[in-house]
């Protein structure tokens, strides 16, 4: 019965943490060539669809073959697509030209 808030508590930190890294200019300061560079942080954001895969299928009682684990897995499949995507949205915020990430400031 928690699973749902415990999903929302670590959506509010993770939306915190990446209004952090972007508003902080944590992005300019990543350089390719460190072993900490852009490419870890795309990965260390991706890694939510792994975590909302863990806490759904963690809290998925259901006999295989139901109607509910069909649409409990279907769903995990479907959210982890689209946090992959967000990711790769967020690439280009992050590779793009700095004018494109201005107007966001003002979002924070």
């Amino acid at each position: 019965p928690l699973s749902y808030a415990s999903w929302l508590f670590y959506v509010m930190i993770l939306v915190t943490k990446i209004a952090v890294i972007f508003e902080s200019g944590l992005i300019e300061s990543l350089s390719a060539k460190n072993h900490f560079g852009p490419q870890l942080l795309k990965v260390t954001i991706a890694c939510a669809s792994f975590v909302f895969l863990l806490l759904v299928e963690g809290h998925n009682w259901t006999k295989r073959g139901t109607p509910r684990y069909s649409y409990v897995t279907s769903v995990c499949a479907k959210t982890g697509i689209e946090i992959f995507d967000s990711v790769a949205f967020l690439s280009i915020l992050m590779e793009g030209p700095k004018s494109l990430s201005e107007p966001f400031k003002d979002v924070y």
